[in-house]
């Protein structure tokens, strides 16, 4: 039906009438024939709803079974024996249409290559792959431009020798004539605002036509396109025998990024985010293609660092600018944060490659020291500030009556930025407040960045737990910090939100898990370090222990409580305890105490009355040795009455001689200190 001219016919009058095929029916059969494919092979059209896990599906599929597999082996093969002689045939007919056009060339992945080369049908398979490249340079549609580079990424990457000669020739075709359109269309944007610039200057009407201007940057966005579908899963030509080679299109990108910086693009802002995007992109595969060739001299290492450097120096200031230039739009700073990302994750790479030169391997590994890649803390501040910003899902308020390019609610991928860049920062520097201010947000930035934050802490639990404490005990001193640096006014409601993510943050950890016993320990030992900073406690951070540490002191195993009894003693022995100052420190010993003898941290007042006379202030225990000693006969002689009574079962007179008893000597304890 796809091939013919009149597939169909209707009755008239008792006559039969041709009917052409109309594009949409179509493209309905080739979306048809699209999924039957997919679903012959084995895969599962409609997936499962995503689970609470890091990007897993809630259930998991069963392999398939022999029989199944041989079913699925025989589908591919039989449509592969009828797809080498109409599918190039179709792709010709249908190519200017690109809702036909796409889900065709989706298919070719699912041919098995092999028939090619047994049957020596390599001009076939030529000829396919130039249908191909043809509808790839006609369109820029999303669907139409990943069909068309998965379809060449497959040509490249399967087969015997002679189709990945046939696919790399085709891409370094396409490479080629995808940056020339790219070079023509930024003169052609240049030099029609050079000579609107300079009829401005004279005072006269502008010289080129609005429409050319329009068109010029329309091939500049869909040029912008094409190249990042291609740079995606290809990397671009290494031969620099070529008229064009790809560092010019990289001068190209550049022009059109220091423009938007300067504030002088007349780019739009997909094309300014297209544009750092393949950038970023392609630095990647140069740094890949250095690597991997296993020699390397310092003018190529100072080449690729100077370029690198002045990218990231230009991204950074995108990224502060990125508000003020375009407010209303999240694709922009995306393209930002994911371009910088893109660099620090695969510049990584070099650690697990073997590098040497023709001197000295030693010489070689110095080079590749060289390419590691540690951006500056004031770059990286501001890049995380801007991701940071996107995580923090705005209000109804703050998006009406404005135009924006995408939905405002929290998605997946700035959790997935803010990840990379949390953990990068972990792993390759000292400072560590990405993935501190990460985690505060657990709990209000919606269920991505929940995520994020879990797949996190699984990472720093793998580097030891004194990386996890010390990046939670961080999270917390800087939200800590903020409420002290904060409005008096609304200082009750500052507290409370600290309070609420120092829940949020304990209740990651479990009682049980000796792992997570571990870490809580170390949160609470970087936590009095932050209170104690020498031998007295700073009395203004004193707070810190009732709003952030105390909801970890439940999940605090009695073993450590224990341990921490006696420092903390030598601290309250320090002080003046008489102070109202000191009283957040001598409720936090209270519970530290209830907890090391087994009880919840709650109930740090209540337990044995020796045990809660230990802890009376040094003062107090001193200020009259004689009532101290009345209240410790009293106490005695009342526990000594309720087990008499308690053996003549007499319980209602045991339990009312103790508390008359704990009653009264309370009340002379009182009399005593005063």
């Amino acid at each position: 039906m796809l091939l013919s001219e009149n597939p169909d016919t209707k009755r008239n009058h008792g006559l039969l009438t041709p009917v052409r095929l109309k594009s949409e029916d179509a493209a309905g059969l080739t979306d048809l024939l699209a999924c039957a494919v997919r679903r012959a092979q084995g895969e599962h059209l409609v997936m499962a709803e995503y689970s609470s896990g890091h990007g897993v599906y809630g259930s998991s599929q069963r392999p398939p079974t022999k029989a199944q597999r041989d079913a699925h082996e025989h589908a591919r093969e039989s449509f592969t024996k009828v797809a080498m002689k109409l599918l190039p045939l179709i792709l010709r007919r249908w190519r200017s249409d690109e809702a036909v056009a796409g889900p065709l060339i989706e298919t070719t992945r699912h041919l098995k290559l092999e028939h090619y080369s047994l049957k020596h049908k390599e001009a076939d398979f030529e000829e396919l792959m130039n249908c191909v490249v043809d509808v790839f340079l006609q369109h820029h549609s999303r669907r139409v431009l990943d069909a068309c580079v998965s379809a060449m990424h497959y040509a490249v990457t399967e087969g015997f020798d002679s189709l990945r000669e046939i696919g790399n020739r085709c891409r370094d075709t396409v490479f080629l004539e995808v940056t020339k359109r790219l070079h023509t269309a930024v003169g052609g944007a240049r030099a029609g605002s050079e000579k609107d610039s300079k009829s401005c200057a004279k005072q006269e009407p502008p010289l080129t036509d609005d429409d050319d201007d329009e068109g010029h940057h329309f091939q500049i966005r869909a040029g912008l396109t094409r190249l990042n579908a291609l740079v995606s899963l290809l990397p671009p030509p290494s031969s620099d025998d070529t008229s064009f080679t790809i560092h010019d299109a990289y001068i190209d990108l550049t022009s059109i990024i220091k423009d938007a910086v300067h504030g002088v693009s007349g780019a739009g802002v997909r094309s300014i985010s297209l544009a750092a995007r393949a950038s970023s992109l392609l630095l990647v595969h140069r740094m890949i293609e250095l690597v991997d060739r296993g020699k390397l001299s310092d003018v190529e290492v100072d080449e690729q660092l100077s370029v690198r450097d002045a990218f990231l120096s230009n991204a950074a200031t995108l990224a502060r600018e990125a508000v003020y230039l375009h407010p209303h739009s999240r694709i922009f700073p995306k393209a930002i944060i994911a371009a910088v990302v893109n660099l620090v994750v695969y510049y990584q790479r070099s650690h697990l490659s073997n590098v040497s030169v023709d001197e000295s391997p030693e010489q070689g590994a110095g080079l590749v020291a060289q390419l590691d890649l540690c951006p500056a803390e004031s770059a990286v501040r501001t890049v995380w500030d801007t991701c940071n910003h996107l995580i923090d899902v705005p209000g109804d308020n703050s998006v009406e009556d404005h135009h924006v390019d995408e939905d405002v609610s929290g998605d997946q991928e700035v959790a997935m930025m803010a990840y990379c860049l949390a953990t990068c920062d972990v792993a390759i520097t000292s400072h560590r407040f990405i993935a501190a201010e990460l985690l505060a947000n657990r709990g209000r930035s919606g269920q991505w960045a929940d995520r994020a934050i879990a797949a996190l802490l699984i990472d720093l639990k793998h580097l030891g737990p004194h990386a996890t404490g010390k990046t939670i005990t961080t999270s917390l001193t800087s939200a800590f910090e903020e409420v002290i640096m904060g409005d008096a006014g609304n200082a009750a409601e500052l507290e409370e939100a600290f309070a609420k993510l120092a829940d949020h943050l304990s209740s990651m950890f479990v009682v049980g898990n000796q792992r997570d016993r571990v870490v809580v320990r170390c949160i609470i030992e970087e936590g009095l370090k932050f209170v104690v900073p020498s031998a007295a406690p700073d009395p203004t951070r004193l707070p810190f222990l009732s709003f952030g540490l105390a909801s970890f002191i439940p999940k605090l195993a009695a073993t450590d409580a224990r341990l921490l009894l006696e420092p903390l003693n030598q601290v309250v022995a320090a002080i003046h305890e008489e102070d109202e100052l000191y009283a957040p420190l001598l409720e936090f010993v209270n519970r530290i105490s209830a907890r090391a003898r087994g009880a919840s941290s709650h109930s740090g007042s209540v337990g044995r009355v020796g045990n809660a006379h230990s802890m009376l202030p040094k003062k107090r225990r001193t200020a009259d040795k004689e009532a101290l000693e009345r209240f410790c006969h009293a106490a005695s002689d009342a526990q000594n009455e309720a087990a008499e009574n308690e053996r003549k079962k007499d319980t209602k007179n045991a339990c009312y001689a103790f508390e008359s008893s704990y009653i009264r000597n309370c009340c002379v304890d009182r009399s005593a200190s005063i």
